[in-house]
């Protein structure tokens, strides 16, 4: 084998941990400095490089960009995989920008498809002014159960 080819950030910590030797291209990963994939952007060691998603930087911005829609919104439900490994770096970004941005944050995670009418229940009865889901394919895989209970 010349080259290993790893997307999501699973994957590529899995062929990782299977090699050392073969070049590892990894795509579509949250923070592969933080998931200890490479030592660092610049110069990222090892035999692993590839394209990084950056997605605790986004959720801030992605927050910040809610504040200046909804300029009132006081109380944000976070809409995250409790079970993934780039969620939590996410979580507490979110929870940062939160509190700059004088928000309060409502957690509202789930595991499995049958918790998602358990949480938008919960953000209603919190009086959740807004939702803010994570990314995570596991909510782009069962986006269509979502949509179901949302509406």
């Amino acid at each position: 084998m010349d080259i290993i080819a790893a997307e999501t950030t699973p994957a590529s910590s899995a062929a990782q941990q299977a090699t050392t030797t073969i070049p590892i291209v990894m795509t579509l990963v949250s923070d592969p400095v933080a998931s200890g994939l490479v030592l660092s952007l610049a110069r990222p060691g090892g035999n692993v490089t590839g394209l990084s998603l950056q997605l605790p930087d986004i959720v801030g911005k992605r927050l910040q960009l809610l504040r200046e829609v909804v300029p009132k919104v006081s109380r944000v439900g976070i809409f995250w995989n409790t079970a993934s490994p780039i969620a939590p770096p996410q979580f507490k970004e979110a929870e940062a920008v939160a509190r700059v941005l004088g928000m309060e944050l409502d957690s509202l995670g789930v595991r499995a498809p049958g918790d998602f009418e358990r949480v938008f229940h919960t953000a209603a009865r919190r009086g959740t002014g807004a939702l803010l889901i994570l990314d995570d394919f596991f909510f782009t895989r069962h986006a269509p159960e979502i949509a179901l209970v949302s509406c």
